[in-house]
């Protein structure tokens, strides 16, 4: 997806008020990540990190990074992750339901909403259960 496409969802979820399911997903990231994010070697630990960092901030593969920002990003980080481990996911909102997490069926059934929201951006296809 380009980055006119990645607008173009962004806007639509918005207008969709998907603020609550994109927090409730980016919240269960995190605790996963607090959980498996330092199982790798030190070397591709960092290597992650650094395309993590640029992925978020929506830097391109060419761009220069500056290693303090990324330092001081993945300092902020580590902290966030440290009093998340032992947290339980949370379970996803979505037009007034609410989703299990491990659920792939239950937010995309007929009648649940997010299928026919996703439909309708024709975008379903990249998403566990959609159409």
């Amino acid at each position: 997806m380009g980055l006119n496409g990645y607008n173009s969802f962004m806007t639509s979820m918005r207008e969709h008020n998907l603020a609550p399911l994109m927090s409730g997903v980016q919240h269960n990231c995190h605790i996963s990540d607090s959980r498996h994010g330092t199982e790798y070697g030190l070397c591709t630990y960092l290597m992650r990190m650094r395309e993590y960092f640029r992925w978020e901030k929506g830097f391109g593969f060419s761009a220069s990074l500056d290693k303090d920002e990324v330092s001081q990003w993945l300092e902020e980080r580590e902290a966030l992750w440290e009093g998340l481990e032992d947290e339980d996911f949370r379970p996803l909102d979505f037009a007034g339901d609410r989703f299990d997490p491990f659920d792939q069926r239950s937010p995309c059934r007929p009648g649940a909403g997010l299928q026919w929201w996703l439909w309708s951006l024709r975008k379903a296809a990249f998403f566990p259960g959609g159409a």
